[in-house]
């Protein structure tokens, strides 16, 4: 049976209603939640138009469905409460909240940067930058995907200190004695393209918490400027810059 606009429009409200009383602790983690019939009954609707509303929830990772049983209130993986300050790094927050930070380096280019970049770090249109893409985790779980960029001339050679990565200020305090200080950040909400939601494991209606900062070292001046990607299922954020 084919859902029409109307039947849609009602199982994401639906979905939102179940998702709003999970949040409450309405549906503890763990509990399982009324049957379809039960629904069907309380919000005047089919089963068709229920079960749209369950996959929902399902997609996000509210939920999970026992095949016989029915749908249980999953427990979130993780509960990140991160406090971003101008000297606030990944690896520290994840350790200092009893957890094993781990990164791995997904894509790395030299390249001229864009007109954004430019502005950001204070270069030329001619000034080549390193570009990264990073993924980070929290123990085992993907936690945010980094989109970094740092001037080539200020980190020459810096691909052959990158074979054992775990933290990428690590890396250039030690091999090039800068000390990161972030002197901005701006926050967005936004949905994952289909390559961050891959790598994240999360669905294409996941919201991300974007933090887009610029980084400096006292001395060298302008050394970063990063797209971070968090996973606003996970990770609660606030700022003290």
């Amino acid at each position: 049976m084919k859902l029409k606009n109307n039947n849609i429009s009602m199982a994401m409200s639906i979905a939102d209603e179940i998702q709003n009383e999970i949040e409450r602790g309405v549906y503890s983690d763990g509990k399982r939640l009324p049957s379809e019939a039960s629904m069907c009954h309380r919000f005047y609707t089919n089963r068709y138009t229920i079960r749209k509303a369950l996959d929902r929830l399902t997609d996000i990772g509210m939920i999970s469905r026992k095949k016989g049983v029915g749908y249980f209130v999953n427990e979130p993986p993780l509960d990140l409460q991160y406090t971003i300050t101008p000297f606030t790094k990944f690896s520290s927050m994840v350790q200092n909240l009893g957890m094993k930070p781990s990164a791995i380096i997904v894509s790395q280019e030299k390249r001229l940067p864009s007109k954004k970049v430019q502005e950001a770090l204070r270069l030329s249109a001619n000034d080549e930058v390193y570009r990264f893409e990073l993924l980070r985790f929290a123990d085992d779980t993907p936690l945010a995907w980094n989109e970094t960029w740092l001037p080539a001339a200020m980190f020459p050679d810096i691909s052959k200190h990158l074979t054992s990565f775990v933290s990428l200020y690590d890396i250039l305090k030690k091999n090039y004695k800068v000390l990161p200080k972030r002197i901005n950040s701006t926050f967005q909400a936004v949905v994952p393209t289909g390559n961050e939601g891959s790598y994240l494991q999360i669905s294409p209606s996941t919201p991300l918490l974007q933090i887009e900062s610029i980084v400096k070292d006292e001395i060298a001046g302008r050394m970063e400027y990063t797209k971070a990607k968090y996973r606003g299922d996970l990770c609660q954020v606030t700022s003290e810059l």
